[in-house]
């Protein structure tokens, strides 16, 4: 009302900042004619957050909010969490979603979620990012070689293609991958000594070589039926079982690609589809004949039909 008090203005910036990282960010920089008070207040927001549902009126309002957001310098912004959908609101090969996601990081981001791009070199970069989730993402080249993140603690991909050849860190306990495709060349390697927690469920492509994991607490692995888990090259055209396509490794040692890197787990269940009997088996009987298994909450389901 004309000549009332304005008290919201009143308040310590700290609180400014926190209401106006629970609203929408176009309704956020429209508060800036409120008062003079408000006038910058947006720009300092503590939670970010970008959903096709905001109503972003074209692509380019969004790319001209976020560059007044994130201005290229030397002191990063002081975003603590963001989440950004970029659904139908930039091109999927958009460079500038790039830039956007590593002056976050720049900054104080301790929670990243980021859904609907793609994201390729450099790897990832920050002191203080404790939680990554990337869903429906393509990943390509070493972006995920997150030694340059030592507080990340939470890795989270869904629906991702993963068109790499490794995913280490020397600082994630907990993992999660579900519903993704390894689509590169290679045999791909999860190089993660740090894990206490590992989900890897209806995965498909090229069933990932798994390093040591000596603190490995809980495990739950399910491969999707079209995964690939050894070569055709045997008799028969079975698997050989000791080429570098089945062991992913140089020593042509014969243990399993899958299991090898669970055998420390103590809580382990295994769920594997009727197709993946060919692939599996001798896998699994080779795990319990050369595997000294400490795991008393051991559990193997038996295939689906």
């Amino acid at each position: 009302m004309p000549g009332s008090e304005d008290r919201l203005s009143a308040l310590p910036d700290g609180v400014l900042q926190h209401v106006l990282g629970f609203v929408p960010p176009n309704d956020a920089v429209r508060t800036s004619v409120l008062a003079g008070r408000w006038r910058h207040a947006w720009r300092s927001i503590r939670r970010l957050r970008i959903s096709p549902k905001d109503g972003w009126d074209r692509p380019q309002h969004l790319k001209d909010f976020l560059h007044a957001l994130l201005p290229p310098g030397d002191h990063g912004p002081i975003l603590e969490e963001a989440k950004l959908d970029f659904d139908g609101l930039v091109e999927e090969d958009d460079a500038h979603v790039q830039v956007w996601i590593r002056r976050i990081l720049s900054g104080q981001a301790q929670v990243l979620n980021v859904s609907f791009i793609r994201l390729g070199n450099p790897p990832l970069v920050s002191r203080h990012l404790r939680k990554l989730e990337l869903t429906d993402t393509a990943l390509e080249a070493n972006i995920l070689d997150l030694a340059s993140c030592p507080a990340l603690e939470d890795l989270i991909m869904a629906s991702c293609i993963l068109s790499l050849c490794k995913i280490s860190s020397q600082s994630v306990k907990r993992l999660s991958i579900s519903g993704c495709d390894f689509l590169c060349d290679c045999r791909p390697r999860i190089a993660i000594p740090s894990l206490v927690w590992l989900l890897l469920d209806s995965f498909g492509g090229n069933v990932p070589l798994l390093g040591s994991m000596p603190s490995l607490k809980t495990a739950l692995v399910r491969p999707a039926a079209y995964s690939s888990d050894c070569c055709k090259g045997g008799e028969l055209g079975q698997c050989c079982g000791s080429c570098a396509e089945c062991t992913g490794d140089d020593d042509h040692s014969g243990r399993c690609v899958l299991l090898g890197g669970l055998s420390a787990a103590v809580n382990l269940e295994l769920v594997a589809h009727a197709g993946m009997v060919y692939l599996l088996g001798t896998h699994i009987f080779t795990f319990f004949r050369t595997k000294t298994l400490k795991a008393s909450g051991f559990k193997l389901i038996k295939p689906t039909t």
